[in-house]
Formats: C-alpha cells, sequence, structure tokens
C-alpha cells in the first residue's frame, strides 16, 4: 500500500526485537533490504540481500526440514536477481532464479500441497520467463509463464480463494498474454485470457483491473474498438469504490487514471467527441491525486503528460517533451524513456512532413542521445529497441528528403536490423509489423531508382502483411500505405497489379468507418490513392476512370483542408491531384478548363514554402501543366517562358540539395522536354546549349549509380533528340545515323529487361525519327525500322487500345511509311499504308473527338491518299478525299483557331481540288475552292508573312484561278489574279533569290497576264508581259536551271508576242519573235541534255506558226518550206520518242496546213498526199489514246477536207468516200465529247456536202 511513513516507523523498532535464529535475523533484514530497495536505496538493498542470504543459507544448513527457511531463501534468491539486474548484470541475474527454484522446490518435497513455496515458485518462474523474454528466448519465457501459470493454479485448487495465489496466477496470465500477443498475435492472447478469466475475477480489484486493461489493450489492438472500451470502463467501476475505501492504493488509482485515458483516446477514436471531452475531465481528476502522491514515480509522471497533452490537444511529442523534463534526473527508467522517444518522433514526423525540415533534423540530433542512453541501460528491453528502430526509420526517411543517400541506406540497415532481431521472437508484435512495413516502403522509396523485381517486392510485402493478423486503425492505415507503395512501384511495370493494389488499399481503409476519429486520415491516404489511381488510368488512356479518380481525390483532399487538417503536405497532394486533372483534361482537349486547373495548382504551389525538393517538383510539375497547355494552344512563347521557370526553380533547389537525384532526374527531363520543342521551333542554338547541360545532367545520375528504365529512357532520348539537331541543321550529317542506333540500342536493351510502354514508344520513335530526314538512306533499311516502329506501337494500343499516344504514332509512322512507299514506286502499297494511317487517327479520334491535331494529322493522310491517287489519274477518288481532308481542317480549326499547320493544308488540299475540279468540269465548285485556299493562304501570312511555301501556294492558287476565270471570259478577273500572282512570286524571290522554281511560276503567270491583257485590248502590257516572261525564261534556261516547264513558257510567251505583233500586221517583229524562239531551241539542242522531244515538238510548233505568218503574208513558197521544215523537226522527235503522241498530233496538224497551203497553190496532188499524210499522224495519236477528241475532230476535218478537194477535181466516188469516213468520225468524237459545238456544226457542215454529193449523182 506505499505507506512509506509507517513503514520507517516500524523498522524503527528492529534493535529492540530479541531475534534468536538466523531465519529470523535473516527475515528482518529482507524486509529492511525490500524497503530501501523500494524507496531508491539500491545499494544498501543489495548489501542487506546479501546478509540475508547468509542467514537463510545457515538456517537451512542447521535444519535441512526448515520449511520456511527454505522458502526465505528463495524469496532472498529473487531479490537479489531483482537487484543484480538494476545494475546492469541481467546474465548474472538470471543464473540466481534457478537457485530460487531449486529452493522452492525443496520445500515442495518435503510438502507438495505447501501454499507459500507453490506462489513463491508460480513468481519465480515468471520472474525466469522475463529473464529469458530480455534474452531474446521466447519459446523458454512461454513455458516459463506457463508453468508459472500451471503453480499458481495447482495452489488456487488447494485454497481456491487465496489472494497471494490469485496475485500470482494474474501476474504470470499478464505476461503470458503479452507475449503471446507479440508472438502468436492479439487474437490467441485473447484466448488465453478468456481461459483463466473465471478464475481470475476472484482476484482482488486492482489485478482484475489489470486484467482488464490488457484485455481491453488486446481488443483494440484487435480493432474491436466497442468491446475495448466496454473493458476499460468495467476497470474504472471496479476500482472506483477500492480507490475510496484505500486512498493510498497507488497501483488503483494508476490502473484508474490509466483506463480513463483510454476511454478518452478510445472515444475519440470513435468520432464521440461530447463523452470524450466527459471523460476527459474524469480522466483528469484520476491523475492530479496520483501524480500529487506519487511525483517520483515515472509511470505516473507518464500518465500526467499523457493527460496534459490530450487536454490541451498538444501533439504527443509535446507532452513528451513535459514528461522529459521531469525524466532528466536520476536512474532513466526504460518504459518512460521509450515512450519518450516515440512521442518525440511522431511530433518530428510531423515537421517534416509539414517541410520543417531544419526543425526535424535537429529533433533527430537531440533525440539520438536519448535513444543510445535508452538502449544501453535496458538493451533487451523491447520497448526501448521499438524506440530505436522508429528512431533509425525516421532518420532515413529524413536523410532521404535531404538527398543523404549514404546516409539514408545507413539508418534503414540499422532499423531493419533493429526490427528484425525483435521479429525473430515477437513475430506477431504488431507495432513491429507496422514498423517493419514502414521500413519496407522507405527502402522502396529510396532504391525507386535501381531496377527492381517485382515478384520480390510482392513477397516481402506480403510476407511482413501477413502478419498484420487484427483489422485496427493502425493496421488499416499501415496496410494501405504499403499498398500505395508497390502500386507507385509496379504501376508501370504491372498495371493490373497496382490497380489491384490499390483496391486492395481502398478496401483497407473502408472498414475504417467504424473510427470516426480517423476519418480526416483516412481521406487524406484514401485521396493519395485516388490520385495514383488517376495515374494509372490515364497511363492505360481510361480517361472516364481516371476522370473520376482525380475528382474523388480532390473532393477527399479539400474535405481535409476544409478541416484544418494535413498542412502543407496535404495542400502539396492536391497540388499534384490539380496538375493530373489538368493533365487529363488537355488530354481530352479541353484547353480552357485545363488551364484553369493548372492555374489553381500553380496558385497553391506557390503558397508552399520552398523547404523540401517535393514542395519545389510539385511547383514544377504546376509550370509544367501550363507549359503544356500553351504548347497543345500553339502559345509557344508562353511555353518556354514556363519552362524557363522550373529549370530556375530546379537550380535553386540544386544550389541546396546539390545530390538530389529526383531533382536531378526532374532537370533532366525538362531540359530534353524543352531541347525537343525547341528544336520544332527552329531554335536549334538554344535546343543544343540544353542538351549539353542535358548530357552533363546525365553524367551525374550515372556517376550515382542510378540505373534502370528510367536512365535507359533519358539516354535514348538524348541520343536521339541530339541526331535531331543534327537533321534540323544538315540532313545527311554522318553523326544522324549513328546516334540514332545508340538509341535504339539503349532501348532495345532495356526493353528486354523490361517491356514497358514507354520504353516501346520511345523506341518506336527513334526508329521512325530519321526515316523521313535522311538523303540516300538505305530504303530498304528505313522501311524495315517503320514496319518495326509500327509494331510496337501496335503493341501498346493492343494492351491499351484506347492509348492516344500510341494511335497517334501509329499515324505518324504509317503516314511515313507510305510517303516512302511513293518514293520507292509501289504506289499500290502506299494507297493501303494511307488507309492504315486513317484507320488509326479515326480510332483515336474515337477516343478523343475533340482533339484538334488529331483531325489535322486525318487531314493530312487523306491530302496525301489524295496526291497518291491524282499521280495514278484517279480523279475522281482524288478529288473525295481532298474534300473530306479540307473538311478535317477545318474542324480541327474549329477546335483551335490557331492552328496555323492545319489552315496551310486546307488551303493545298482546296488548291489541289480547285484544280481537280477544273480537269473534271466543275467549274463552278472550282472558282470556290480556289477563293477559298487564297483565304487560307492569306490567314496564315497574316501572322507569318514571311513564309516562302505559304507564299509559293498562295501565288499558284492566284494563277489556277486567273485561268479558270479565262476560260469563262473573265479577263479583268483573270489578269487581277495573274498579277497577283506575280507579285507574291516577287515576295517570295524577295526572301530566296535562288528559288528557280518561282522564277519559272512567276514568267508562267507573266505569260498568261500577257494573253489576257491582249485580250482587253493592252496590247502594250501584254507585250511587256510577254517580253519580261520570256527573258526571265531564257535567264534560266541559259544558266541551265530552268525546267521543261519554263522551255515551254518561254516559247509560249514568243509565239504570243508574235501573235500579238501579227495582229498589229508588224510581221517583222513577230518574225523575230518567231526566229528567236528557233534558234533558242536550236541553242537547246546543240547542248543536247533532257526532254529532247519536247524541245524539238515545241521548235516544230513554233515553225508551223511562222509558217502560217508566211501564208497570210502570201509568202507561199516561204511557208511551205517552212512547213516542210516543221514537218522534219517532228519526225525527229518521233524519232527520239516513237511514241510521244503531242509531235504526231502537232505533225498531223503541219500536214493538214500545208494541204492548206498547197491547194491555194494549184498542187492538188501534194494537197491530195498530205492529206493523207495528216489522217495518218492522227490515226497514230488514235491508237495511243483512242479517245484523244483533238486528234478524233481533226482527222474527220481533214478528211471532209480531202473530200471537198477531191470533189473538186470530179472524183465523185473518193469525195462520198472521205466524206462519210468525216462523218463518220464526227459522230463518234461526239459520243466521246457533246460539248463541244465546233463538234455538231462540222458534222452538219459535212452532212450538207453528203447530201450536195447524193444529188448531184442522182442529177
Amino acid at each position: 500500500r506505499q505507506e512509506y511513513r509507517f513503514c520507517r516507523a516500524l523498522l524503527a523498532l528492529i534493535p529492540e526485537l530479541r531475534i534468536s535464529t538466523d531465519f529470523l535475523r535473516a527475515r528482518v533484514i529482507a524486509v529492511q533490504a525490500d524497503f530501501a530497495a523500494r524507496t531508491g536505496r539500491h545499494a544498501d538493498a543489495a548489501q542487506m540481500i546479501t546478509r540475508a542470504l547468509y542467514h537463510f543459507e545457515q538456517a537451512v544448513e542447521a535444519d535441512a526440514a526448515d520449511l520456511p527457511a527454505w522458502n526465505g531463501l528463495g524469496l532472498a534468491l529473487i531479490a537479489r536477481a531483482r537487484a543484480v539486474q538494476k545494475s546492469g548484470e541481467p546474465e548474472r541475474a538470471s543464473e540466481l532464479v534457478p537457485r530460487a527454484l531449486i529452493a522452492f522446490e525443496t520445500a515442495l518435497k518435503r510438502n507438495a500441497l505447501w501454499l507459500p513455496a507453490l506462489i513463491n515458485k508460480s513468481s519465480a518462474l515468471t520472474l525466469m520467463g522475463e529473464f529469458f523474454l530480455a534474452g531474446g528466448r521466447t519459446a523458454e519465457a512461454e513455458n516459463s509463464f506457463s508453468a508459472a501459470l500451471r503453480c499458481a493454479e495447482s495452489a488456487l485448487e488447494n485454497a481456491p480463494a487465496h489472494a497471494t495465489a490469485l496475485r500470482a496466477l494474474v501476474a504470470s496470465l499478464l505476461r503470458l498474454c503479452a507475449l503471446q500477443r507479440d508472438v502468436h498475435g492479439p487474437e490467441v492472447a485473447l484466448n488465453t485470457l478468456e481461459k483463466y478469466s473465471a478464475t481470475a475475477l476472484s482476484a482482488a480489484a486492482v489485478s482484475r483491473a489489470r486484467l482488464f486493461c490488457l484485455q481491453g489493450a488486446l481488443q483494440a489492438e484487435s480493432g474491436d474498438s466497442i468491446a475495448a472500451l466496454a473493458s476499460f470502463q468495467r476497470v474504472c467501476s471496479d476500482l472506483k469504490d477500492s480507490v475510496t475505501e484505500h486512498a493510498g492504493d497507488f497501483a488503483a488509482r494508476y490502473l484508474l487514471a490509466r483506463s480513463s485515458i483510454e476511454q478518452v483516446m478510445l472515444l475519440r477514436l470513435l468520432g464521440r467527441e461530447e463523452e470524450a471531452e466527459q471523460m476527459l475531465e474524469q480522466a483528469i481528476t484520476a491523475v492530479e491525486p496520483v501524480l500529487w502522491a506519487y511525483a517520483d514515480d515515472p509511470e505516473a509522471q507518464c500518465l500526467s503528460a499523457l493527460a496534459n497533452g490530450l487536454r490541451n490537444e498538444l501533439a504527443a511529442g509535446d507532452s513528451a517533451a513535459l514528461l522529459w523534463d521531469q525524466l532528466r534526473y536520476g536512474e532513466p527508467h526504460a518504459l518512460a524513456s521509450a515512450n519518450y522517444i516515440l512521442a518525440r518522433l511522431e511530433t518530428i514526423d510531423s515537421l517534416l512532413r509539414a517541410g520543417e525540415i531544419g526543425q526535424a533534423q535537429a529533433g533527430l540530433e537531440e533525440l539520438e542521445l536519448v535513444a543510445a542512453d535508452c538502449l544501453r541501460n535496458s538493451n533487451r528491453d523491447m520497448a526501448c529497441r521499438r524506440a530505436q528502430g522508429a528512431f533509425w526509420l525516421l532518420k532515413a526517411e529524413c536523410s532521404l528528403v535531404t538527398a543523404e543517400y549514404t546516409a539514408c541506406r545507413l539508418a534503414l540497415e540499422m532499423a531493419e536490423q533493429t526490427v528484425q532481431q525483435m521479429l525473430e521472437h515477437h513475430p506477431f508484435s504488431q507495432a513491429l509489423n507496422r514498423l517493419a512495413l514502414r521500413i519496407a516502403v522507405v527502402s522502396l522509396q529510396a532504391g525507386n531508382r535501381q531496377e527492381k523485381d517485382t515478384g520480390a517486392i510482392l513477397s516481402t510485402f506480403a510476407g511482413i502483411m501477413e502478419h498484420l493478423t487484427t483489422v485496427s486503425p493502425e493496421n488499416s492505415l499501415a496496410r494501405a500505405e504499403a499498398l500505395l507503395a508497390i502500386a507507385e512501384c509496379i504501376g508501370e511495370r504491372e498495371p493490373e497489379k497496382a490497380l489491384s493494389s490499390l483496391e486492395q488499399a481502398l478496401d483497407s481503409l473502408a472498414g475504417c468507418a467504424r473510427w470516426p476519429g480517423i476519418a480526416l486520415q483516412v481521406n487524406w491516404l484514401s485521396g493519395r490513392i485516388w490520385y495514383r489511381i488517376a495515374l494509372t488510368a490515364i497511363a492505360r488512356a481510361d480517361y472516364p476512370r481516371a476522370d473520376e479518380a482525380c475528382v474523388t481525390a480532390l473532393q477527399l483532399y479539400n474535405q481535409c483542408l476544409e478541416a484544418e487538417f494535413g498542412g502543407h503536405s496535404l495542400q502539396n497532394d492536391k497540388v499534384l491531384a490539380l496538375s493530373a486533372y489538368s493533365d487529363l483534361l488537355r488530354l481530352q482537349s479541353k484547353f480552357a478548363d485545363a488551364e484553369e486547373f493548372a492555374r489553381g495548382a500553380l496558385e497553391l504551389a506557390e503558397a508552399l514554402p520552398e523547404s523540401t525538393a517535393e514542395f519545389i517538383n510539385s511547383r514544377a510539375l504546376a509550370h509544367g501543366a501550363l507549359a503544356d497547355c500553351a504548347v497543345a494552344t500553339a502559345r509557344f512563347d508562353e511555353a518556354i517562358d514556363s519552362l524557363k521557370k522550373i529549370d530556375g526553380a530546379y537550380k535553386k533547389a540544386l544550389k541546396k540539395w546539390p545530390g538530389h537525384l529526383q531533382i536531378l532526374e526532374n532537370q533532366l527531363t525538362l531540359l530534353l522536354k524543352t531541347a525537343r520543342l525547341l528544336i520544332s521551333l527552329g531554335k536549334s542554338s538554344t535546343a543544343e546549349q540544353l542538351l549539353k547541360r542535358a548530357e552533363t545532367v546525365l553524367g551525374k545520375l550515372t556517376a550515382a549509380g542510378v540505373t534502370g528504365a528510367d536512365m535507359a529512357l533519358f539516354s535514348a532520348q538524348l541520343s536521339q533528340y541530339q541526331a535531331e539537331l543534327l537533321m534540323a541543321r544538315k540532313k545527311d550529317h554522318p553523326d544522324i545515323r549513328t546516334r540514332l542506333d545508340a538509341a535504339i540500342a539503349t532501348l532495345r536493351q532495356a526493353i528486354d529487361k523490361q517491356p514497358l510502354p514507354r520504353l516501346q514508344i520511345q523506341l518506336a520513335n527513334a526508329l521512325q525519327a530519321g526515316a523521313w530526314q535522311q538523303p540516300g538512306a538505305d530504303k530498304d533499311a528505313v522501311l524495315a525500322d517503320l514496319r518495326q516502329a509500327v509494331e510496337h506501337y501496335n503493341a501498346i494500343t493492343e494492351r491499351y487500345p484506347a492509348d492516344l499516344y500510341a494511335q497517334y504514332n501509329t499515324g505518324l509512322a504509317l503516314a511515313k511509311l507510305g510517303f516512302l512507299q511513293v518514293e520507292t514506286g509501289d504506289l499500290e502499297d502506299a494507297m493501303f499504308t494511307f488507309q492504315d494511317a486513317l484507320t488509326a487517327y479515326e480510332a483515336a479520334l474515337q477516343t478523343m473527338p475533340g482533339r484538334s491535331d488529331l483531325k489535322q494529322k486525318k487531314g493530312d493522310i487523306l491530302l496525301a491518299a489524295a496526291l497518291l491517287h491524282i499521280s495514278v489519274g484517279q480523279r475522281e477518288e482524288a478529288a473525295d478525299s481532298l474534300t473530306v481532308a479540307a473538311r478535317a481542317f477545318e474542324e480541327a480549326l474549329a477546335a483551335m483557331p490557331g492552328n496555323t499547320h492545319a489552315l496551310y493544308n486546307r488551303g493545298i488540299a482546296l488548291l489541289r481540288l480547285g484544280d481537280l475540279q477544273i480537269g473534271l468540269d466543275r467549274k463552278g465548285q472550282a472558282i470556290w475552292s480556289l477563293r477559298t485556299s487564297i483565304e487560307c493562304f492569306d490567314a496564315v501570312l497574316a501572322n507569318e508573312p514571311d513564309q516562302p511555301a505559304v507564299l509559293k501556294n498562295r501565288a499558284e492558287s492566284s494563277h489556277a484561278l486567273g485561268d479558270l476565270q479565262f476560260s469563262f471570259s473573265q479577263y479583268q478577273d483573270a489578269a487581277d489574279h495573274f498579277k497577283e500572282a506575280v507579285s507574291t512570286y516577287d515576295k517570295v524571290l524577295d526572301l530566296s533569290a535562288g528559288d528557280f522554281q518561282s522564277k519559272a511560276r512567276k514568267a508562267r503567270s507573266l505569260y498568261r497576264l500577257g494573253v489576257v491583257l491582249d485580250l482587253l485590248h493592252e496590247q502594250a502590257a501584254a507585250i511587256r508581259a510577254l517580253g519580261k516572261a520570256a527573258n526571265l525564261c531564257n535567264r534560266l534556261l541559259r544558266e541551265e536551271q530552268g525546267t521543261t516547264a519554263a522551255l515551254q513558257t518561254h516559247t509560249d510567251a514568243l509565239r504570243e508576242l508574235a501573235r500579238i505583233y501579227r495582229t498589229q500586221e508588224q510581221h517583222a517583229e513577230a518574225e523575230q519573235a518567231y526566229q528567236q524562239a528557233i534558234r533558242f531551241l536550236d541553242f537547246q539542242l546543240d547542248n543536247e541534255g533532257e526532254a529532247v522531244e519536247l524541245k524539238l515538238l515545241i521548235k516544230g510548233r513554233t515553225q508551223s506558226s511562222l509558217a502560217e505568218m508566211k501564208k497570210e503574208m502570201s509568202l507561199l513558197r516561204e511557208a511551205s518550206e517552212i512547213y516542210r521544215q516543221s514537218i522534219e523537226t517532228l519526225n525527229d522527235a518521233i524519232a527520239e520518242s516513237p511514241d510521244f503522241v503531242p509531235a504526231y498530233f502537232e505533225m498531223g496538224l503541219a500536214f493538214a496546213a500545208r494541204a492548206h497551203l498547197q491547194k491555194e497553190i494549184g498542187d492538188s496532188e501534194t494537197a491530195m498526199s498530205d492529206y493523207g499524210r495528216a489522217v495518218s499522224a492522227f490515226e497514230e495519236v488514235i491508237s495511243r489514246e483512242a479517245e484523244h477528241t483533238g486528234a478524233l475532230f481533226n482527222k474527220g476535218t481533214v478528211l471532209a477536207d480531202l473530200g471537198r478537194l477531191q470533189l473538186e477535181l470530179g472524183l465523185h466516188n473518193e469525195a462520198k468516200f472521205s466524206l462519210k469516213s468525216a462523218y463518220d468520225q464526227i459522230t463518234h468524237v461526239l459520243h466521246v465529247d457533246q460539248s463541244e459545238v465546233a463538234f455538231h456544226n462540222a458534222r452538219s457542215e459535212i452532212k450538207q456536202l453528203i447530201a450536195r454529193l447524193d444529188e448531184m449523182a442522182t442529177n
């Protein structure tokens, strides 16, 4: 009862006692020693016990049958063992207990039912079990506690209500159940407790209270908070009377106070706040007298500090600090020290999570000495070793945050070693297993930059979680945290298993609904799990699931923040969720919403302190989300500005933590991403600087021992982007292939180890990167690379059918493959490949209907397919493809009005469509197409006026529109468009003076302008335009820079110039123009070169025009001679190319014209011969092109002319045959084309001639 004043008074009477035997003297000394030990005079107690032992030994030596002497000897040995244990010699202490047991057993041999010996043997066995337990010998400890329990049971069989026997039973039962809890799990301990509960209920109130306290603790650990609350309530009800009757009973007051505090915590856990507040007042009332009466007792001080913490809502570490101020003096108390360490670690952990790294480090440094002292003074005490394990774990976490990786690994080794040693003997200790699970989580995080074996990871965690047998709040949270860590680690390699882990984590937390007091903690962890589900769903292209997960995570975070829970760490997690949601919305082309969430993330991130790398990284992620939105909407300057801010943040972080691997990795990702963007924007110098920095950062990571898929990806991206930079500068640079091959080899090696989707996508990207940019590359090898790229993309889409990136790049690779097949002449396969590319983009559009870039790519493929259709003469198919392509570009522009690429390509599609519509005689539609194409090009030029390619196509559209309006006799409009074309080509040439193609096209527009100006009666202006056209082509051709088109334009311009001179009867000038053209063609033919047959054709045509002028001048002989020269020239063209149809056609015209001339001269025989040769020439054309309307018609008219001549010569039969042949020929022409009025007129005239001939025959 600890009434020490009465004890002192009674002990003061000892000198007056008469002590006649060794046994009595030993008893007196033992009582004095016990009092000395109780009052802290351990040295005095040790001396007294030694004296007592001597007298007990003398007593049993004098009388071996003296049972009390043997019993006293055993008790003295136990007292001596406890004293030696306190002096720090547990091994020597444990050697004394067997001697005590021998003493008790000697007494029992003489009287097997003697109660004192049975009870004290039970106590000795209990003490022996404690020594075994301290030495880690749990099996022996359990056997000892069980034997002690049996001894107590034997005593109670003889004396059922014996109080001391009941106390011994309760003591051994408490220790056995505590051991079973840690070795076999709390359920086994509860079963044992239930087995002896009926007997134990006969014990005194305090003993019963101890049992119910243990029962409550076990029930709480098993997750049965309601039953635990009932157990602690029973303690309070049982002890109220005892405390009232025995006001000085420390044990009763202590247990009452402790059970009251336990009820407060359980009520809060269950969300019963009002009841908790009422119970808190009772707890404080119960604690105050305990602390007042026993101020020096460590357990009393622990209770007081805990009660103060609950009342003042202090953190556990703060209340522990109050306690430690009281425990700094005197001999350290193991349990109090351990509790202090654990409580302080809780506070330090809160500081670490809040980003207060400096304070957390200072707290750990202060605590390190305490932890060492605690273990040194009680190195086998489980509470102390658990505290030490927790200390090393938190030290590892702090080192990980500050990038002190060596210190982190060492601390983890210490923590794991400490905990594993304890788990060997206490495998089912829930607290230890939770600690082991946390160590495994941190080890996983610390090693997440090295290659890992997924199976080993899952096995490790499964082995630990097997021992978390109870469904308690602590276990549920620990299990969910571990499952989240597993998902984060294996998410990319095993997404299905990762999702399964995340679902299990949510299931684990679902059971926490019974404990409303941890609702906010559960919500926070649930939010983190939903965030990870969102990331996994985005990677799997499961956007509806990702949307649901992001929204859920944000709702859970908001609930916590509204309750002012979680602090900076929770705000940081919300930043991550907002950034992820922004990415998801961007992928769905919801750009405005995506940017809104990105700005929200950035605003929240900027409110975070820059105290941890994690907070800085979150701010960078928010900036990155904004940059991605800017890139998606073609606001590249804004994107680059955001990326610069991220770079600045990383530089600042690396000054503080130079070797921080996560920051280095993120910086490397940023540098590579920014460099790629700059390359695409043509800013190669800045991109080169960034790639050099990236190479340096990659070297640092390699030197730090970072391995795995990320490093393979970084290395491959660096090589690929270096190659792309070289391509942008010089397409045939020899290092391009070397760097691409290096990237491909790195990725293939990494994929062999881990076939991750992002590695496969990057490999496919690398395979197609150089396929279109390298002149002179081995086409077969390039085709093989592109086919492999498509295979890799298809592997991703087979696994994730809605993977937008894979679908997009499949289309891109197929498009390149199709273009290459066109280049190699494999047109049929190219058409199928373009169709496959179109299918890939259609699939992507089904996933994301609103994506502007996908609609743009669809238009690109349709445009390419249309050009292929045009190349093989499939004009209808081409027109259909161009119509759909133009519509796709229009839809892309509706989704993103600033999409310059879509705007430009829509102009191209409409330009080509307009050309086709003209050929298909859909001229009304062609006018709209060409005018709209000009609008598209003008819109592009409004923002980027110095784009030569756009200007050239704009000029081409103007020229085509001019030709079309010319065909409608809208000569003024035609002239305006030809002038626009000329002025636009001038702008091109200002930007690129050596663009020979634009010079040739400008000449063609000048030629067409001259023709129209002549029709507008602006002959002077027409002559100037035609002269400029001829001179421009002359320069091009003489510099050997012109094409056959330039040659044609040159001759056409001179012939048109000559025609104008002829209309003005300026024959000398006209002849000069013709002769200039012929001389230039002779010059060209003398120099050989390409297209000889074409040059001969143009020369023959020009000679025919000159002969025609000579005929008009009545210089018939000269005309005839020039026709002969023309025919010879055309014969040379045919000899050069026997199937050259235009030459046969021109020859037919030349023979017909010379026949007319011979007829005028009067040489009818030669005329009939020339008519016949003209017919033969046209038949050569028809044999090669059966529906050549020009040849068919001219053959008919020549036959008609021959018939007329024969009629004039009286050759009626021959005339009739010729005229009927002419009629049949013209009729055939009308079957081919009924639209030409000339065909109908010619047939009517021939019909009249035939009728006239028949009439003559009749007459």
